[in-house]
């Protein structure tokens, strides 16, 4: 797992790359602790290169997600691909949400 951070008009990006799994999901999670500590008011995780998520990786998002909203902050992710590996349980994959994948991020439901 590979992460790049840029920031760009006061957006956070994350670019990720490879698995988001069991053996990552701590990394990420203490790299979003920082964030939510410094009030990071928007980020962007781009998951366009990511090959694999598995449950660990997806709560580890919605984690954030969760967290970054009780202060006001922005999460999205954008570079969402329905034919990854995984649990296939991406968050905006079918259902009534299905099709958001056209906007540049797609928030994780449920805040």
């Amino acid at each position: 797992m590979r992460l790049k951070e840029s920031h760009e008009d006061g957006v956070v990006i994350f670019a990720l790359s490879g698995a988001i799994d069991l053996h990552y999901a701590p990394t990420l999670r203490s790299l979003f602790q920082s964030k939510l500590n410094e009030r990071c008011p928007a980020l962007i995780v781009d998951l366009s290169a990511v090959d694999f998520i598995d449950s660990t990786g997806l709560a580890t998002l919605i984690e954030y997600h969760r967290d970054a909203g009780a202060h006001g902050g922005i999460f999205s992710l954008a570079g969402i691909n329905p034919n990854r590996e995984g649990s296939g349980d991406f968050p905006n994959r079918g259902g009534s949400q299905g099709g958001d994948q056209k906007r540049a991020g797609a928030a994780i439901p449920g805040g």
